[in-house]
């Protein structure tokens, strides 16, 4: 177990299930079977996290995760002898979902043999656990049953275009994926009615208390921002540009969520606080679709550095605690103590404004042919299409560290046209960013206090009697 994580069981539960529902951006046939790699895995861990927890289930009570364990385990033994999807990788989203699960059960077992469920808190604190792990079961199984069935619409279009040899091979992993969509569904229905009878609510989830003081997100998020520029600085794969460009995309969508509820609650200037939530929703498509593209040419082989990846969970956690209720970002009624909001709002802005220098790596990377590259088998440029295109002669072996264990893959540059849709991207990154740093966001009662002459330039004229209407037919001089 790595030493340097100290993320509590709860904490490492909800980046599981936030990590859960990132999977459901892009279910997509290519990373099916990196997704069903890695599920079985994942079922093993919860299977553990269960089986630590102290039990408070009544004798009558039927035990959920048994039958879950009992169609992961089938699934396990059927896929490693499968004509689908055969040897290969894991999803690396998937695995660290698995990985935060096997470490809250390694907590558990280690330090919770004294706890025990007797008083309403401890139960409360039990039924919290549980209802995380069957939630984020739920959720990363409802992700890999989209991907198979997208996968096997895939193969089936695919197999009407082979000759009858290929044929028959398509047609046998068809059935495949039509096997294992059908049980993963299966999987969903028996998680789903443990969702529904124990509903993912705040009191369910323990998540009632007061938002966490200012101090230590701007902090995290300052880490988070010289860690990107320690990777891009000493290493860099497309895996990690796609994990930078989904935690930017996370930040940007707190702070419009967070903008907006600062000015319907009147703790911030209302139209800069509007102002800022519209340029957060922008930034937040922008890096989402730069994570997208990106994230179609990542290889077999790629791997995103570990201390990114602990930097990026510490981030998503931070911005949790401050913005994130059970199913979504906190409602402005949900927010306990408004007192703070001001504070974090402008933590949060002051990153978006630091992201303009992690967009011009990204764009100096792109530009750079030996810098991001890709495998030969690509989703956007398949190696045929390559060829055609003479880029496969520009191959060049992937350099690897000594002593890792990984093969050495043919890596060609990216497209031309990838690299302008990159540009593209981070120049309106870069456009967006600006506008949010150049937003004063001020609390309300100093807009309101600002002075007369202030008070003055911002009243309105007042419209002229009804009885003078008929008067004037042209505006009045100066009034507009």
């Amino acid at each position: 177990m790595p030493s340097g994580d100290r993320r509590s069981v709860g904490e490492l539960l909800a980046d599981s299930d936030l990590l859960a529902r990132e999977l459901l951006a892009d279910p997509a046939a290519e990373v099916a079977a990196g997704l069903v790699r890695s599920w079985p895995g994942m079922i093993q861990a919860a299977v553990r996290v269960w089986a630590a927890l102290p039990t408070a289930l009544a004798p009558a009570e039927v035990d959920p995760m048994a039958r879950l364990a009992g169609i992961g385990a089938g699934v396990g033994q059927n896929i490693s002898r499968a004509a689908w999807p055969g040897p290969g990788l894991p999803d690396e989203r998937l695995f660290e979902v698995g990985a935060n699960l096997a470490r809250a059960a390694f907590l558990v077992e280690r330090y919770g043999g004294d706890v025990q469920p007797t008083t309403p808190a401890v139960r409360g604190d039990l039924a919290a656990a549980r209802a995380r792990v069957i939630h984020t079961l739920y959720v990363a199984t409802h992700a890999t049953t989209i991907a198979v069935r997208t996968q096997a619409a895939y193969q089936e279009h695919e197999s009407h275009r082979r000759r009858p040899r290929g044929r028959r091979v398509r047609t046998a992993e068809l059935r495949v994926l039509e096997a294992l969509a059908d049980r993963l569904t299966s999987f969903e229905e028996i998680a789903s009615r443990y969702v529904t009878s124990h509903p993912v609510t705040m009191v369910a989830l323990g998540e009632v208390r007061a938002e966490q003081p200012p101090g230590r997100l701007p902090s995290v998020l300052q880490h988070w921002d010289a860690q990107v520029h320690r990777t891009f600085g000493s290493r860099v794969d497309l895996p990690d540009v796609v994990r930078v460009a989904r935690v930017n995309a996370l930040v940007a969508s707190a702070t419009g969520a967070l903008a907006a509820a600062a000015g319907d609650l009147a703790v911030a200037d209302r139209p800069a606080a509007a102002r800022l939530s519209d340029t957060a929703g922008s930034l937040e498509v922008v890096w989402t679709q730069l994570a997208e593209l990106t994230g179609q040419f990542v290889g077999p082989d790629a791997r995103t550095d570990p201390l990114l990846v602990r930097a990026a969970a510490g981030t998503r956690a931070a911005v949790r605690d401050v913005a994130c209720g059970p199913i979504g970002f906190k409602q402005p009624q949900q927010l306990t103590d408004p007192s703070n909001l001001l504070g974090i709002v402008q933590a949060l802005q002051q990153s978006l404004a630091s992201s303009i220098d992690v967009a011009y790596l990204v764009s100096d990377m792109a530009a750079d042919p030996a810098r991001l590259t890709t495998t030969a088998r690509s989703s956007r440029a398949p190696a045929a299409e390559a060829s055609k295109a003479g880029l496969l002669e520009s191959t060049q072996p992937h350099a690897t560290s000594p002593g890792s264990g990984r093969l050495a893959v043919m890596r060609r540059p990216l497209p031309s046209d990838a690299r302008d849709e990159i540009d593209m991207l981070v120049a309106t990154a870069v456009s967006a960013s600006r506008r949010a740093a150049s937003i004063t966001l001020e609390p309300e009662q100093t807009r309101e206090l600002s002075g007369p002459s202030q008070q003055r330039r911002r009243t309105r004229p007042q419209p002229m009697p009804a009885h003078n209407r008929s008067v004037r037919t042209a505006p009045a001089p100066f009034t507009r």
